[in-house]
């Protein structure tokens, strides 16, 4: 599906030493090989999960992986942190509990994600990829916002990114499917596989507003950038059903690459000197580094700031329902 010549290896991250990373969903999958190589190279790392006993097992392996990769360093500062990105109280929580504990955030990967999942809705009443994949995560890098970006500067700039899918192509944000929570929670129309497509639009259009914020006062402190990592051999498609199960491990997981490769493109994004140097900001990257091409409805300012607005006013009112 993807060259096998890698623009971008982990020889490649550079030191680290002093930097603090936050990786969701740092305990499986893409997520454990990130968490893996910003660890190797000398950052603390964040795993924000959902559930500690996971987390704390994947600390024990990251552990003994970098104990075996990287002997040298002696005592590698990897922490869980509780985040649940169904519930926007909890998210809020999780962000303060992180800045209270960090004056200095240099990396946010935004990488945890559910795919094709049963309609379900999350704790706040939005549909559950909806608001696992987009409405969390904004909230989260929002929350967190200010201190990544005061934490780069404009010779080496923080960096935030959002996993997004190629699988974005095939959201459909028009008339007939605008962003309302109606339409997004409506259970008669819910496709699974359209809504995994219109979250990783959200991905996009998001990473797009952000960036835009940190370039809004002149050369930014802060590169946020979205990415498709690839079709990668992870445990994301175990709750899927019906016909797309069949295609996802029939069809596409015999030629998936593996987490440790699809690792790769997220840790371009995060570390990479070309990415600082082309001042790469509001961009979309394929495997393993490539600056790739988005749909229309990807590139769209008054799609990208509806998308923003209406995703503030969710956040706004749930939030409000619970103080």
């Amino acid at each position: 599906m993807f060259s096998s010549d890698k623009q971008f290896t982990n020889d490649q991250v550079p030191d680290l030493h002093g930097k603090v990373s936050v990786v969701t969903g740092g305990n499986v999958g893409i997520g454990y090989h990130v968490a893996l190589q910003l660890a190797r190279r000398g950052s603390r790392v964040y795993l924000a999960c959902r559930s500690e006993a996971r987390a704390m097992a994947a600390i024990e392996r990251l552990q003994a992986d970098l104990a075996r990769i990287a002997p040298a360093i002696e005592s590698p500062d990897i922490r869980f942190l509780h985040l649940d990105l169904s519930s926007l109280k909890q998210v809020a929580s999780a962000a303060d509990k992180l800045l209270a504990a960090e004056p200095r955030i240099h990396i946010l990967v935004n990488n945890a994600g559910i795919l094709a999942v049963p309609y379900t809705l999350t704790a706040d009443g939005i549909e559950a990829q909806f608001g696992v994949n987009h409405v969390g995560p904004t909230l989260f890098t929002a929350r967190l916002f200010a201190t990544v970006q005061a934490s780069g500067t404009v010779d080496d700039p923080a960096r935030i990114v959002f996993t997004s899918s190629g699988a974005h192509r095939r959201a459909c944000p028009d008339a007939a499917h605008p962003w309302t929570l109606a339409c997004i929670n409506d259970r008669e129309s819910y496709s699974p596989v359209h809504a995994y497509c219109r979250s990783k639009l959200a991905n996009i259009l998001t990473a797009k507003q952000f960036a835009q914020m940190a370039a809004a006062d002149g050369a930014p402190t802060v590169l946020v950038n979205a990415l498709h990592p690839g079709v990668v051999s992870t445990d994301i498609g175990r709750d899927t059903y019906g016909w797309f199960s069949w295609f996802w491990h029939i069809r596409y997981l015999p030629f998936a690459i593996s987490a440790e490769d699809g690792a790769l493109t997220t840790l371009y994004a995060v570390t990479s000197d070309e990415v600082r140097e082309q001042g790469y900001n509001g961009e979309y990257f394929m495997p393993y580094g490539k600056v790739g091409h988005l749909i229309d409805a990807a590139q769209d300012k008054v799609l990208q700031q509806k998308l923003w607005n209406f995703t503030q006013s969710i956040i706004s009112e749930k939030l409000s329902e619970q103080s």
